[in-house]
């Protein structure tokens, strides 16, 4: 805290001699012909069945397997000059060179749960039950429903230990609940095509106040413009972004409506009714449905409809579980 953007640049600035000087050490990492010989044969594989000419990549294939080799064994020596027994992260499938350096200094890798996992995340589903070099050896979850939605490699332990930051960060602000509050949570993928059926629910249901809260990718400004074009904006709806944050927002409304993400099964662990509507990327969420934990809604009509009648989650501890007090 406190640290000004010209002291960071000046720390950045020394550091990048120390590191350069570094990773000289690890420059007699090449890559070997096994690895070409793979990367030859995945680039004729997808070639053939993609109907596309990869060829001209090839050389950046193979710049990035020796890069991944010299930053691995740089991540190698430097945990084991520090004596790392064990090594904390999130989006480990961001991290390739650090885990397979961990690994080879024989460090024990724990992942953090940081969002949404599925039978969709091209990170953690393993849906043949393949073992994974770049995996972390446990992973922790926030409930036992990550673990059932998702087929992760079969050497990953997982572990429940629960999701505190929501009910801290909802208790951040003391709203009450609202019995005819409605939040729409939008994403940058499906935003634009989620905003015309809350605008149209807030139509339809005059009694209700729909609140549309933007997702932090999102511009609020953009969304102005868009809800300025409508010949008759109903008054009962609004635009939601930043403040207050969206677990005080949700814990304080009676039903939600979304697609899919992490903030929906946040939102039913707050207490909130759920309706997912199926706009592209809703297959995220079928399992919650196929549980009764949410309604679906395709049509304009039935969002309307699922909010008059959406239902509560039955279990919310399946998604979120107590947290321990302890994890080491």
């Amino acid at each position: 805290d406190g640290i000004r953007d010209r002291d960071v640049t000046g720390v950045q600035t020394c550091a990048l001699p120390i590191y350069r000087s570094w990773m000289k050490k690890f420059q007699q990492q090449e890559i070997t012909q096994a690895d070409r010989d793979k990367i030859s044969e995945v680039t004729r594989v997808l070639s053939q069945r993609l109907s596309v000419d990869l060829s001209e990549f090839v050389d950046s294939f193979e710049h990035r397997v020796t890069v991944l080799a010299r930053q691995s064994a740089s991540y190698a020596r430097f945990f084991e000059l520090a004596k790392t027994r064990r090594l904390f992260l999130t989006d480990s499938y961001f991290s390739t060179a650090l885990l397979a350096g961990a690994r080879a200094a024989g460090v024990r890798i724990i992942e953090l749960q940081h969002g949404f996992i599925s039978r969709y995340h091209l990170g953690y589903s393993y849906p043949r039950g393949q073992i994974s070099p770049y995996m972390a050896d446990e992973l922790w979850t926030f409930g036992k429903y990550w673990k059932d939605e998702t087929p992760f490699p079969t050497t990953l332990k997982t572990r429940i230990i629960g999701a505190p930051y929501v009910q801290k960060l909802a208790s951040s602000f003391k709203n009450e609940r609202v019995s005819n509050r409605v939040v729409f949570t939008s994403q940058g993928a499906i935003g634009e095509q989620l905003l015309p059926l809350a605008v149209a629910a807030a139509r339809a249901l005059p009694e209700k106040q729909i609140v549309f809260r933007l997702h932090p990718s999102e511009s609020l400004s953009d969304f102005e413009r868009m809800v300025a074009a409508e010949s008759d904006r109903p008054t009962n709806f609004e635009l939601s972004a930043r403040e207050p944050n969206v677990f005080a927002l949700l814990a304080s409304a009676d039903t939600q409506v979304g697609v899919f993400s992490t903030t929906l099964l946040e939102g039913m662990a707050l207490g909130c009714k759920t309706a997912i509507v199926a706009l592209p990327g809703f297959e995220y969420m079928q399992r919650v449905v196929e549980r009764g934990d949410a309604s679906i809604a395709k049509t304009e009509a039935d969002v309307v409809e699922c909010i008059r009648t959406a239902r509560e989650c039955k279990d919310p501890s399946y998604y979120y579980a107590k947290p321990h007090r302890r994890l080491l």
